[in-house]
C-alpha cells in the first residue's frame, strides 16, 4: 500500500512538472508570435511570463532583450543579455548583441569591447558588419571602411555592407562615392530613404533637379515627411511653382502640423496674386508655431493691399527677428510715407 501511494505521489508531481512545461512553451509561442509582428508590448508580457516560470529559459530570455532592443529599452536589454552571458561566457553571439546595446548607450568603449570578444571567438562577417556600424555612430569612417571590406566575405550581406559605406564615404566628405553607392543600394532595392540620401547629396553638390527627381520619389512613400518638405524646399528653389503647389496640397493633406507646407501654399497663392487665400495660409503657419523672417515679410505683403496696420505688424516682426533685414525696413518705409 505504501508503495502505491509513493508511486501515485511521483506520478501526480510528474503530471503537475509536465503541465507547467506545456503551459511555458505555450507562453513561448504567442511571444514569439507577437514579436513576429512587432507588437512588442505583448512579446515583452508572454516572455515575461515565460521567465516567471523559468529564469533560465535561454530562448526566452534572449528573445526579450531583442525585443527591449528594439523598443529603445537599452537598460532591460543589457540586464537580460547580461544574465545569459554569466551562463553562456563563449557564446559570441551574445557578447555582440550587448555591444550593440552598449552602442545604443552612447559608450563606444564598452561597445567596441564587447565586439571585440566576439570576433575573438568567432571571425564572423556579420561581427565585422556590426562593429563598422559602431564605429561610425563614434565618426571613425575610415575604420569603419576596413571592417565592412571584411565584411564582404558574406554576399548576403552586401545591402547592409552598401549602406554602411554610403554612410561613411559621406563623413569623409566624398559625396560622389556615397552618392554612387546609394545608387547600387538602390538597384538592388529602391527604398526611399535611398532616394532620400541621394538627393540630399545630389543637393550637396548643387544638382537641384537630380536632388528634386530624388525627393520626390521618396515623397512616394506617404510616410515620409522629410522627403516632401525637402522636395517643396527644392521645387522652390527651380522655380516649380506647379510642383510646389502639389507639393503644398499633398502636405497639408498628409501631415496637416507641419507649417512648412502651409508657408509654402502661402507663397504659391502670393506668386498667383491671390492675396487673401495666401494670408490664410501664412496666418495658419504661424498658428503652428512658425516664425520667420520670409514668414511675416510675404505676409506683410499679402496684406499691404488690403489692410496697412496688419502688414506693418508683419513687417515689424521680421525687423524683431532680424533688424538690419532691408526688405521688411523698405517696406515698412513704403507704408509710413504714404500714411
Amino acid at each position: 500500500m505504501l508503495r502505491t501511494l509513493i508511486l501515485f505521489h511521483c506520478f501526480f508531481i510528474f503530471a503537475q512538472a509536465t503541465h507547467a512545461q506545456v503551459l511555458t512553451e505555450k507562453y513561448y509561442k504567442k511571444g514569439v508570435e507577437f514579436q513576429e509582428k512587432a507588437i512588442y508590448t505583448r512579446a515583452v508580457d508572454y516572455y515575461s511570463e515565460v521567465l516567471e516560470h523559468e529564469p533560465k529559459h535561454v530562448d526566452a530570455r534572449y528573445n526579450r532583450a531583442v525585443v527591449f532592443f528594439e523598443m529603445k529599452e537599452y537598460h532591460k536589454a543589457l540586464f537580460d543579455a547580461r544574465m545569459l552571458l554569466e551562463d553562456q561566457p563563449l557564446d559570441p553571439d551574445l557578447h555582440s548583441l550587448v555591444g550593440l546595446i552598449y552602442a545604443k548607450l552612447n559608450k563606444p568603449a564598452d561597445a567596441i569591447y564587447y565586439i571585440d570578444r566576439a570576433l575573438s571567438l568567432l571571425d564572423e562577417p556579420i561581427f565585422h558588419l556590426r562593429k563598422a556600424d559602431i564605429l561610425l555612430q563614434n565618426k571613425q569612417p575610415e575604420l569603419a571602411f576596413n571592417e565592412l571590406s571584411v565584411a564582404f566575405k558574406d554576399p548576403d550581406l552586401e545591402p547592409s555592407i552598401l549602406e554602411l559605406r554610403a554612410i561613411a564615404y559621406a563623413d569623409m566628405r566624398q559625396p560622389n562615392q556615397a552618392m554612387g553607392t546609394y545608387s547600387r543600394l538602390i538597384n538592388l532595392n529602391p527604398r526611399p530613404e535611398y532616394y532620400y540620401n541621394r538627393g540630399l547629396l545630389r543637393q550637396q553638390l548643387k544638382d537641384n533637379e537630380g536632388a528634386c527627381s530624388d525627393f520626390k520619389e521618396a515623397s512616394k512613400e506617404a510616410f515620409f515627411e522629410e522627403a516632401l518638405e525637402a522636395l517643396i524646399h527644392c521645387q522652390w528653389t527651380l522655380g516649380d511653382i506647379a510642383g510646389v503647389e502639389a507639393s503644398g496640397k499633398n502636405g497639408i493633406i498628409h501631415f496637416p502640423n507641419n507649417p512648412t507646407f502651409y508657408l509654402y501654399s502661402g507663397l504659391t497663392a502670393l506668386k498667383k496674386g491671390k492675396s487673401k487665400l495666401a494670408t490664410k495660409w501664412f496666418d495658419k503657419a504661424e498658428q503652428l508655431g512658425l516664425q520667420t523672417i520670409d514668414l511675416h515679410i510675404n505676409k506683410g505683403l499679402a496684406l499691404v493691399h488690403t489692410d496697412k496696420e496688419k502688414a506693418k505688424e508683419a513687417f515689424l516682426l521680421a525687423l524683431k527677428i532680424d533688424p538690419n533685414n532691408k526688405v521688411a525696413r523698405h517696406n515698412l518705409e513704403v507704408l509710413e510715407e504714404l500714411e
